[in-house]
């Protein structure tokens, strides 16, 4: 189990430096595309200050009570350094989630980083808000160092051998260069909906062996339709690299998820006589964005606090950064039933 952890983080480390993939006015989207990628595979270290918004409102309304609203919202602040040769990445920030006046402020910290003898050292620290404080964890893999670079080359192989105007979804180009901390880029800009999707599902089901009922399918079909995923990619107009993603939903239709919610609430009531409230839910604003640094040189620093972790354990009895995840969530939920009562 540990170290197919370690081989997952290898992987998702890897697909990071995928994503990460003069102003001429005259370029077409193809072309920024394709010197986007090729700039993006010699890519081998960046730094990244990523900000995540999600305010979200569900309004519950019916003759006898009016209308009333459940606010459920989170933000989120965090720097990011990565290094391929060797392999090497630390992340920190926070997280604040809010929901029906209960606040809850996450505070995390991870770094993964090569040690002697070509094994890996994972170092992770969460204080989930509650008011306990937060504790230096410490595992260490049996992943080596050969392993972990055969998942990262194997990323970087299919990197380069993708085409992105082959994704589902319409890549376009913007009019105009945006200015990224002074640097003047091109806008690459992706849309996908399920409309684009569906296809991709049901072969990746198909080639899975796997089937969906008609029911699931339609109910697939009432969740996704209307939705719209936009991608940005501000790229530097001379070097090509990556400055800035931005990653949104505006422009989606939620009826589909509405009439959903609304099938709900009618099917848990066992009483016809109590008229159950009409749900809508509304979202004013939901994004992801990474501002990408390539001008200083990457080095991940393990804290010394963190250190001191590792003299304490042997590396084989760390809980996981999951389970940790799934405890603070259902604090929340706790505290959430606390204040409903």
């Amino acid at each position: 189990m540990r170290k197919r952890n370690f081989l997952i983080s290898a992987a998702l480390l890897g697909a990071a430096s995928f994503m990460l993939t003069g102003f001429d006015s005259a370029a077409t989207v193809e072309d920024v595309m394709a010197k986007y990628m090729e700039a993006s595979q010699s890519l081998t270290e960046f730094s990244a200050d990523a900000t995540l918004n999600a305010q979200i409102g569900i309004d519950m309304s019916s003759d006898a009570s009016g209308t009333s609203t459940l606010s459920v919202g989170g933000t989120g602040d965090f720097t990011m350094d990565y290094k391929l040769d060797p392999l090497t990445f630390g992340m920190s920030g926070n997280l604040d989630i809010g929901a029906m006046g209960v606040e809850q402020n996450m505070n995390m910290q991870i770094y993964m980083v090569p040690a002697d003898g070509g094994a890996y050292e994972l170092y992770t620290y969460i204080d989930d808000g509650s008011g306990a404080g937060g504790a230096w964890e410490y595992e260490s893999s049996t992943v080596d160092e050969a392993e972990m670079e055969e998942v990262i080359n194997s990323i970087l192989e299919a990197q380069k051998s993708m085409d992105l105007s082959t994704l589902p979804g319409t890549w376009s180009l913007g009019e105009e260069a945006v200015d990224v901390n002074g640097t003047s880029c091109y806008q690459l800009l992706y849309t996908v909906t399920y409309d684009d999707l569906s296809d991709l599902i049901a072969d990746a089901m198909s080639a899975s062996g796997e089937t969906m009922s008609e029911e699931d399918a339609a109910m697939l079909a009432l969740v996704m339709n209307g939705l719209v995923f936009n991608v940005e990619v501000d790229v530097d107009a001379a070097t090509y690299l990556p400055m800035r993603m931005h990653m949104d939903m505006d422009g989606s239709d939620l009826s589909g998820i509405n009439s959903l919610l609304s099938i709900v609430m009618a099917s848990s009531s066992t009483d016809e006589s109590v008229s159950m409230p009409d749900i809508e839910l509304n979202i004013s604003d939901l994004y992801l964005e990474a501002v990408y640094d390539y001008s200083t040189p990457v080095e991940v620093t393990v804290p010394d606090e963190a250190l001191q972790a590792k003299d304490s354990t042997d590396g084989s009895q760390s809980d996981d950064l999951e389970d940790a995840m799934e405890d603070s969530l259902e604090s929340i939920e706790d505290a959430l039933e606390s204040e409903a009562e």
